[in-house]
């Protein structure tokens, strides 16, 4: 599934990085998955760590009702002061390096 988000970051590089080509069909949905739902995570509480309290619950009814959805960045441009995609570029980034590092180790 694709998110409003994923335009933003370098969801397929890090899907590159992690080798999936040496898996099997299986395995690698699987890890596809895990990943997904890590980077997913990730994107909801940068968002709500950034988004007033009081916006939260009129967010995520939006999120869920319409993952894909482009008004997701109009919305959160006007209800969050900083710059999001920006925070949630940065902190991908950061992330990813920590997926790769992490693979990295278990395959020594």
């Amino acid at each position: 599934m694709q998110y409003f988000y994923h335009q933003h970051i370098d969801y397929d590089g890090l899907l590159t990085g992690l080798r999936l080509d040496v898996l099997d069909e299986l395995q690698k949905e699987e890890l596809e998955s895990l990943i997904n739902q890590i980077v997913h995570k990730k994107v909801i509480e940068i968002v709500l760590s950034f988004l007033p309290r009081h916006k939260h619950e009129q967010w995520l009814t939006e999120l869920v009702s319409n993952p894909e959805g482009k008004t997701h960045w109009d919305f959160l441009k006007v209800e969050i002061k900083e710059d999001i995609q920006y925070e949630i570029k940065h902190q991908f980034a950061k992330l990813k390096r920590e997926i790769l590092d992490e693979v990295k180790k278990a395959k020594g």
